[in-house]
């Protein structure tokens, strides 16, 4: 969802509410960061978020525990929880107290979650680490959107799945495809 004044004021307030958890808590030592954004940057940075996930030889999209192990290793702390009405996205990335905070919205669909995540991650590995006070940026958002596209469908399987759909009806292409998601 694009970020609006409304959205982002109700956005902080939801984050305040947690703002006591963090006060006092230490901050990590070191922490990935990315300096770039070219469109070869988010490739590898979507690798090196699958080889922190313990996924560089798994050619498999990521599955819920392996992005669970990624949050732990890049310091960010998730937040489940159901968003305010006016806050219409599927997770949100902030800092509280220099601490790295995802927001996840409860009522999104299991089938995003990963990649909300994902997407969530990637602006919370960057520099200069964005103002949240800073307007909407659609690079900055398709930016995200790579990393997190290359970090959970890396290319093999995308080919895999590409080649296990050539050449089938379609009836069989929507059945393949189920059997894709149920297996990954």
């Amino acid at each position: 969802a694009k970020i609006t004044p409304d959205v982002q004021e109700s956005s902080i307030a939801l984050a305040s509410e947690y703002e006591p958890l963090f006060a006092s808590a230490p901050l990590p030592l070191l922490r990935l960061t990315l300096p770039s954004d070219t469109h070869q940057s988010a490739e590898l940075l979507g690798a090196k978020f699958r080889e922190l996930a313990g996924l560089s030889e798994d050619q498999n999209p990521i599955d819920y525990e392996h992005a669970f192990i990624l949050a732990k290793r890049l310091d960010i702390c998730l937040i489940f929880r159901s968003f305010p009405t006016d806050i219409k996205g599927y997770a949100f990335f902030t800092q509280i107290h220099g601490h790295r905070v995802v927001f996840i919205n409860r009522q999104t669909k299991v089938l995003d979650i990963i990649f909300a995540m994902l997407h969530e991650f990637a602006h919370a590995v960057r520099i200069p680490i964005i103002d949240v006070q800073s307007e909407y940026s659609k690079d900055e958002e398709n930016f995200c959107d790579s990393v997190a596209s290359a970090a959970q469908f890396p290319d093999e399987y995308v080919g895999k799945v590409r080649d296990a759909l050539k050449h089938k009806r379609e009836g069989e292409k929507v059945r393949l495809l189920k059997d894709f998601a149920q297996r990954n």
